[in-house]
């Protein structure tokens, strides 16, 4: 939270501005879908309206996105060399014996691999709005088709939604246990600069930190690090099965379980 509130204070017109694009570019996303259903389903050959409305929306589809993705690009680096600034200036406020307890690789970390995934995580703000505005355009557009198959889909998307999370909650579990793994790398990393003469003086230490040390680290950060990307491989692909799932449900099971017309059935299906 109190990150939040340093991006808002540092940031605030950037993220506002970026935010609005986003939006305006999912928004239009949806009108894009609707209208598409719209053109498909209709039996006459579509009017002049339809077709200038369908050039106005898909323009701004494209302006909207490429001004989201163009302003993101400068937030993110203003972030991160903010962040920076930011946690260079507290360490060196923190006592000297606590910073001797956290050691230098924790605080190499901190200012390298940390504050680009926190930036990474914080620049998801946009993104979450775009898939919103997607989101909460088509379940508008769906209920007007028909509520019912609309509370049922959602139902399967919750359901969706608790796996998804379950396997991301493992999956960043790892991160956290190779960000650890990470630490004591960069803390071999900084022996290994520092007593490189001494190293290469003496093999049997050298032997020790090649074949412990290293090779411990390595693997320990490699393991962690393979369990938290096949989980994402796997989060992903759960999506992948829950879309082709709605997709048959509505194409094969509900037509017969509930009356739907073709201009209904089109409609969900292209949402």
């Amino acid at each position: 939270m109190n990150l939040l509130k340093f991006i808002w204070r540092t940031c605030r017109g950037m993220m506002v501005i970026t935010t609005i694009a986003a939006v305006l570019s999912g928004a239009c996303n949806a009108g894009l879908i609707a209208l598409v259903n719209t053109a498909l389903t209709k039996p006459a050959q579509p009017g002049s309206l339809l077709i200038w409305v369908f050039i106005a929306v898909g323009l701004g589809k494209i302006l909207s996105n490429f001004a989201s993705q163009a302003l993101l690009a400068k937030f993110s680096q203003g972030v991160i060399a903010d962040l920076r600034r930011d946690l260079i200036r507290k360490i060196l406020t923190v006592p000297l014996r606590h910073l001797e307890e956290l050691g230098a690789p924790r605080l190499l970390v901190a200012l390298t691999d940390d504050v680009a995934n926190i930036t990474n995580a914080l620049l998801a703000i946009p993104f979450v709005a775009v898939n919103l505005a997607i989101l909460l355009g088509g379940a508008v557009y769906l209920g007007w088709l028909s509520w019912q198959v609309l509370g049922a889909i959602g139902i399967l998307v919750l359901l969706g939604g608790i796996g998804y999370r379950m396997i991301i909650a493992s999956a960043f579990k790892h991160l956290n246990l190779a960000r650890e793994e990470g630490d004591t790398l960069y803390g071999h990393f900084r022996a290994l600069t520092e007593g490189i003469k001494e190293l290469k003086l003496h093999r049997n230490r050298r032997r020790a930190f090649l074949t412990q040390d290293i090779q411990s680290a390595t693997e320990a950060y490699q393991h962690h690090s393979v369990k938290a990307e096949m989980r994402f491989v796997i989060s992903q692909n759960w999506t992948h099965l829950l879309y082709f799932t709605l997709i048959g449900l509505i194409l094969f099971l509900l037509p017969g379980m509930v009356e739907m017309n073709r201009e209904t059935l089109t409609g969900y299906v292209v949402t």
